[in-house]
């Protein structure tokens, strides 16, 4: 079953080629944010066409390097996952 709420991590047009460089895993990212978008609102159409509740949470090259450091986790796929999820989690519980 899919959660009513997921996290999708989210990333501004300025931002996008200096996270790719970032990531350590950055070259499975679309090489173009323009390529990234259209994957990415096509995953948020889909989703939202399925009764989910997509948030989507802004990654950016000041907030994850701090994240990743305090949390002790490499800038990677597997992080940016946490990452979404803490800040969804976060939300979800200030409004409940």
């Amino acid at each position: 079953m899919i959660p009513s709420t997921i996290g999708i991590a989210w990333y501004h047009e300025a931002d996008y080629n200096g996270l790719r460089e970032m990531f350590e895993d950055g070259r499975l990212l679309a090489s173009t944010y323009q390529e990234w978008l259209e994957i990415s609102d096509g995953l948020v159409e889909f989703l939202e066409s399925q009764g989910v509740v997509v948030e989507k949470v802004y990654i950016t090259p000041e907030n994850f390097p701090i994240w990743c450091g305090d949390h002790e986790l490499r800038l990677n796929n597997k992080a940016r996952g946490k990452f979404v999820a803490s800040v969804v989690n976060a939300v979800n519980k200030n409004t409940a």
